[in-house]
């Protein structure tokens, strides 16, 4: 009980103060929820909520058991299928409740057209970004096969045709050893990364890893150049500590990336260096915004340069 509310990086904190801490961030977001979305599916909505945090108080859910909910965002309906686990509700809260994704993309570029999901998980992301860009092409990248799956099912349910490919983003082509486990969204390439994970007994990966599994390994460019695509309006990345080798090993895709929107885990990588490596191409820092995500504009494809 209780065991799974601490965090990494945590300052030293008594138990009430983890468990308010989970309180005040449920009471929040039942509070967002509510102001999104109509009353009915705001029960739906508070019903997964519940599920989650109640999850973290007592016994995580680990299940492949799936469920379907339908929101109305932007006037268009949307069906997201998850899996009855921590780590789904995890990230539908994420992108649903939190809207971490959110930035106003239309003040930099108008119509986009291109978007690809660099650690797509189970496609709930890409639900978001196809629901507001309808006419956008996506592409969603993830090494995880089950979540792949996912993804399929969620493009299915909602008649979006996308791109997938079931891959890890490296700087090179080639193979690289996956360490996945059931906090699905958690399961990365490196083994440092996963070591420290898995060995935490205060997290879920601790009793629930999977066997490490060779998986296909792609550069950004790769990517884009596979799908036909020459810019890229929008490139979601969130790879479990990837984005340095991405970024700092590879800087070919700089210059096809209108807006990049990025998760720097801190905790694994040298945040200093990915942001300098981006600056000095051209791309400029949005400051100020809440939550794990970071946009930079590049401004020199911005300006024509």
């Amino acid at each position: 009980m209780f065991k799974y509310l601490r965090r990494d990086g945590d300052p030293k904190m008594s138990l009430y103060q983890v468990a308010k801490r989970q309180f005040s961030e449920w009471s929040e977001e039942k509070k967002q929820a509510k102001e999104q979305v109509s009353k009915e599916e705001f029960k739906t909505l508070a019903f997964w909520l519940k599920k989650y945090h109640m999850g973290m108080f007592f016994q995580p859910l680990i299940s492949r058991e799936t469920a379907k909910i339908k929101l109305t965002l932007h006037n268009r309906p949307l069906v997201l299928e998850f899996r009855q686990n921590q780590s789904d509700l995890y990230i539908l809260r994420e992108n649903f409740i939190q809207n971490i994704y959110d930035f106003d993309y239309e003040s930099i570029v108008p119509n986009v057209k291109s978007v690809v999901d660099l650690g797509a998980n189970i496609g709930l992301t890409s639900l978001y970004f196809q629901n507001r860009f309808p006419n956008a092409k996506v592409v969603c990248v993830e090494p995880v096969s089950h979540n792949v799956e996912m993804i399929k099912k969620n493009a299915s349910n909602n008649n979006f045709s996308w791109g997938v490919e079931t891959a890890a983003i490296q700087s090179s082509v080639g193979s690289v050893t996956l360490y996945p486990n059931e906090w699905w969204s958690s399961s990365t390439v490196n083994k440092d990364i996963a070591d420290k994970r898995q060995s935490n007994e205060g997290r879920v990966e601790y009793n629930h890893k999977l066997p490490p599994e060779e998986v296909e390994a792609i550069p950004v460019d790769v990517v884009f150049d596979r799908h036909n695509m020459d810019i890229v309006d929008i490139l979601k990345m969130d790879i479990e500590g990837a984005e340095e080798p991405a970024i700092l090993d590879n800087p070919k895709w700089f210059q096809r990336v209108r807006i990049l929107i990025v998760e720097i885990h801190d905790k694994y990588v040298d945040r200093k260096k990915i942001t300098k490596a981006l600056l000095d191409a051209g791309f400029e820092g949005i400051v100020g915004r809440k939550g794990p995500t970071n946009v930079f504009i590049n401004r020199r494809l911005e300006n024509g340069k």
